[in-house]
């Protein structure tokens, strides 16, 4: 951290902000130069934390942030209990993402092998690699039934995530219409994982 300069036995206004890493309107306001490793400062228009790595800003922390993915073979349809929630925030670093999807009455639809976008890109890492990144639930209503779900990055894409079950020996199969069951009004996946912001 660079050592203030005093005038008149006063630290400057500019020295300061810098010692007390005040907030900045937004990422471009960021400083480019006078930081140092591990400084943080946020960014009130995001309320994203951003923390100098040395050679550059990456975002650290923040609060829930909503995002609305694009997502393909899943359509939740309309009417019932139709909703969907996806929320992400960063947490040293990383990225946390929860997300739920609940299937409507009417005009619904799951497909073979479905996608949801990310909220910001991830490092792009083979798809075996990405295996554990999370777990979630499938829920059938109807039948009162669960299965769990992997939630793994979409193969080197790091612009999407993909939800698999998981069978009883813990092998993962893409969800389709009729597995893990055939789905229904009601029906619903969640879930929450992690991932390496690029």
């Amino acid at each position: 951290m660079p050592l203030p300069v005093t005038v008149g036995g006063k630290v400057a206004a500019a020295d300061i902000n810098a010692i007390a890493n005040l907030p900045v309107a937004s990422f471009a306001s960021l400083p480019a130069t006078g930081n140092w490793l591990g400084r943080q400062i946020a960014a009130t228009d995001t309320g994203i934390s951003w923390r100098w790595d040395g050679a550059a800003w990456r975002a650290w922390g923040s609060s829930w942030i909503t995002y609305t993915p694009t997502v393909v073979g899943f359509t939740i349809g309309t009417g019932g209990a139709a909703a969907s929630v996806f929320r992400y925030r960063y947490a040293q670093g990383v990225v946390r993402v929860k997300f739920r999807r609940t299937l409507g009455t009417t005009g619904f639809a799951v497909a073979s092998n479905p996608t949801f976008s990310l909220p910001v890109s991830s490092v792009a890492v083979p798809h075996q690699l990405a295996a554990h990144a999370g777990f979630g639930s499938a829920f059938d209503v109807s039948a009162v039934n669960v299965a769990g779900l992997l939630c793994v990055a979409s193969d080197s894409l790091a612009t999407d995530f993909r939800i698999y079950t998981i069978g009883a020996t813990y092998a993962a199969g893409a969800i389709n219409a009729t597995l893990p069951w055939t789905w229904a009004a009601g029906d619903a996946v969640a879930g929450e994982f992690v991932y390496e912001p690029a």
